[in-house]
């Protein structure tokens, strides 16, 4: 009987486990997908008055594994965000643990639309719930196994802006892995996503939520500049026309006690043929072809008081084909073939900015000046402001007591500034001067110039060269040392075979006469204290060679000679001495043209006749005491030597003509 009372209670139990086994089996497959459908569906209505689309759902009560198809929550007709297939692995056990753990959590052909309406506002605020959890404790810690998000798609669109915009990001990749909430161990994750127009982007490392950080890399490629620009363009002082932009760095973030903290470097930044339109920065455009820079390394990190610090180290920038061109002129390109920054360091708590090595190779500057005294590198500044008009006098307010005196704060340090060297080589200035008559056209080409050691400490001394070869013949070259601070120079200088007649519009020269030839040489040592020429101390030498000076109107010749050298010139307290003169084999030529006038024109043009006074005289304004007029400058010549000169006269304002000269 014992026997088969027992069988008995062990046939009912296993009858009863068998049944509860079936209802938790039906329950599980087919109870839970209702269930979660109208909770689901009821949950959207209320808190988000949206409808939720939800497909196929699948539940099993045995691997507590949630597979839902179909996801979708529609905006005007069209799914705002819509998830093809979502599953989560949960772990039933972790109930009993210190935090819940989702095996799975993985989100198939996901998609999002984010738009930003003409009021700016976004349209995702809408999936704002109106009711939250009023749970008072702390939300459980979470442990992700793995988070997946393949064949992702996200569209944007831009109708807050001057011309609508839609843009789409696909196909979208992300995973995560081990990743938990209230850990400082972080989880690996990768991100993976390409534009319509095959711009790139890939960012892995790992993230931790106790405290916030994560480091990583990322890598953007093929970045076009025109999607910056329908993205943020209206924001920008400048309009991006093209390009291709390229960035890869490393990171590392944290947020601790002390405040943010982010290190970073990257090794490659490039931009690849750039188009700038000047907008409101400068009227013209920008054209570069490439642009490198190697970023050493970023810090930055801030307390809870608010202070910042900022360094960085850059060892290496390089630019290549800049071009700048005014919109009032595509002929007047400002070019520069190459630029080479190195060695940049900036600390931003100390006020500090060092600079190794600047070199510009291959500098192009077009200038004109045109009639009216206008320079074309003024057609590059931005359109002036119009004047605002004066606002209306308002009455005034009734007199309070005066706010208590602010406490003196310390003041800012200044800048400390370094350059450790500058160079210029190959450079070209092309001037074209309309202002003055002939027109001159002057080309100074190449230049080169070197200067060393220059800071914001200007009682250092800067030294510097410069050389350049003027219109392929003359020949300059300066070196020598500045103290700035001082105002004092100490330059020694050579110059060789200049050109004259370019010059010639600019010389003290009566309009009735003209040059044909003549080169100017010059060398010697100049020093100035404090900025003031009368301290100015000048030793050297000078000579005009090959010099012809003609009467237009006439078409004879003036003066002329082969060799006119001054040598031992001493400027020296406002007084100038000359060891020697040389004059070789001059040329002079009275003529008396036809009309009885001479070939020398008078250098004083007589004033145009005054308009008449008014009738009645007006009292003359009382003068001014006179200012006390500069002392003259005295000039000692010791030594004047002429050899093979020549002097001639001519009368052709007689029959039959005179003709007479002499030579020594």
């Amino acid at each position: 009987m014992a026997v088969g009372k027992r069988w008995r209670v062990w046939a009912w139990s296993g009858l009863a486990i068998t049944l509860l086994m079936a209802f938790y089996t039906l329950a599980g497959f087919y109870l839970v997908p209702r269930l979660i459908r109208s909770q689901a569906i009821a949950w959207a209505q209320t808190n988000l008055d949206k409808k939720l689309g939800l497909g196929e759902i699948r539940f099993n009560p045995f691997t507590f594994t949630l597979d839902i198809y179909d996801i979708d929550i529609p905006e005007d007709a069209h799914p705002m965000v819509a998830i093809g297939h979502l599953r989560v692995g949960f772990s039933i056990l972790s109930v009993f643990q210190h935090a819940y753990f989702v095996r799975e959590l993985r989100l198939d052909r996901p998609f999002l639309h984010l738009a930003v309406r003409p009021d700016r506002s976004l349209n995702l605020a809408d999936l704002q719930p109106r009711t939250h959890s009023s749970g008072s404790g702390p939300s459980p810690a979470i442990r992700v196994g793995t988070l997946a998000v393949t064949q992702g798609k996200l569209v944007y669109t831009g109708q807050g802006q001057a011309q609508p915009l839609e843009r789409t990001l696909t196909p979208i990749a992300f995973t995560l892995s081990d990743f938990q909430t209230e850990s400082a161990q972080g989880g690996a994750f990768t991100f993976d996503a390409q534009s319509e127009r095959g711009e790139k982007f890939a960012w892995q490392g790992d993230v931790a939520i106790a405290p916030l950080s994560s480091h990583g890399q990322l890598t953007v490629s093929g970045l076009q500049a025109a999607s910056i620009q329908e993205l943020a363009g209206q924001y920008l002082p400048i309009a991006l026309a093209g390009g291709e932009i390229g960035l890869g760095l490393h990171y590392d973030f944290s947020v601790g006690q002390a405040g943010p903290h982010l290190d970073m470097t990257a090794p490659n930044l490039t931009l690849t043929n750039l188009a700038v339109s000047g907008k409101d920065l400068f009227q013209g455009t920008l054209r570069l072809e490439k642009f490198d820079s190697t970023i050493g390394q970023l810090k930055f990190a801030a307390n809870a008081q608010g202070a910042a610090s900022f360094s960085a180290d850059i060892p290496q920038t390089t630019l290549q084909g800049l071009k700048i061109v005014p919109s009032a002129d595509a002929g007047q390109a400002i070019g520069l073939a190459h630029a080479a920054i190195k060695d940049v360091a900036l600390d931003y708590s100390a006020r500090k900015l060092t600079v190794g090595g600047l070199a510009l190779s291959g500098m192009d500057l077009p200038l004109l000046r045109a009639r009216d005294g206008r320079l074309s590198l003024m057609d590059l500044l931005p359109p002036a402001a119009p004047i605002s008009e004066p606002a209306a006098p308002q009455a005034a307010a009734p007199q309070t007591a005066p706010p208590p005196a602010a406490t003196p704060q310390p003041p800012v340090p200044g800048w400390a500034f370094a350059l450790a060297a500058f160079t210029l080589d190959d450079a070209s200035l092309r001037l074209e001067d309309q202002a003055v008559a002939p027109a001159a056209h002057i080309a100074v080409t190449p230049i080169r110039l070197s200067i060393n050691g220059a800071s914001s400490d200007l009682e250092k001394p800067v030294p510097f060269q410069f050389d350049a070869r003027i219109d392929d013949r003359g020949a300059l070259g300066i070196q020598g040392t500045v103290v700035p601070a001082r105002m004092t120079a100490d330059v020694t200088f050579k110059l060789a075979d200049l050109a004259l007649r370019p010059l010639f519009a600019y010389l003290p020269v009566h309009s009735a006469l003209d040059m044909k030839s003549g080169t100017a040489t010059a060398s010697g040592t100049l020093h100035i204290e404090g900025g003031d020429p009368r301290t100015a101390r000048f030793d050297g030498a000078a000579a005009v060679n090959d010099f012809d000076m003609y009467e237009v109107a006439g078409k004879s010749q003036l003066a002329a000679w082969r060799a006119f050298s001054l040598d031992g010139i001493t400027y020296k307290d406002s007084a100038l001495t000359i060891a020697r003169a040389n004059l070789s084999r001059p040329v002079g030529q009275a003529v008396v043209l036809a009309g009885r006038r001479f070939n020398i024109p008078s250098f004083t043009t007589p004033s145009a006749p005054k308009a008449q006074a008014a009738k009645r005289p007006r009292p003359a304004p009382a003068r001014a005491a006179p200012n006390k007029p500069a002392p003259a400058l005295a000039i000692r010549l010791k030594r004047l030597d002429i050899s093979d000169g020549k002097m001639s006269f001519a009368d052709y304002s007689i029959q039959p003509n005179f003709r007479a000269a002499s030579k020594r």
